[in-house]
């Protein structure tokens, strides 16, 4: 079985806190007591320094080839520029 995890919760202040605890947690239980469970991740490019922070967290936890970029086609937030097409 494979399973994918939305990793943007490690790249914020929930990291340490909240959701972003409970699925670290989460992540390294199913790491540990499902050897044949297929764990991958993705993280958001445009907020870089917060995406190697979070991928040296999961060194261990996931296979290296599982850990994933992904790249939006907006260039900030709508919270920063407003709504764009």
């Amino acid at each position: 079985m494979r399973v994918w995890f939305d990793g943007q919760c490690f790249q914020t202040g929930s990291r340490v806190r909240g959701i972003g605890r409970y699925v670290f947690e989460l992540i390294r239980a199913l790491s540990e007591t499902q050897p044949d469970l297929e764990i991958s991740i993705s993280f958001n490019a445009a907020m870089p320094d917060e995406a190697v922070a979070a991928r040296a967290e999961f060194e261990g936890l996931i296979d290296k080839a599982n850990i994933h970029l992904w790249h939006g086609l907006a260039a900030r937030g709508e919270v920063e520029t407003g709504y764009t097409e």
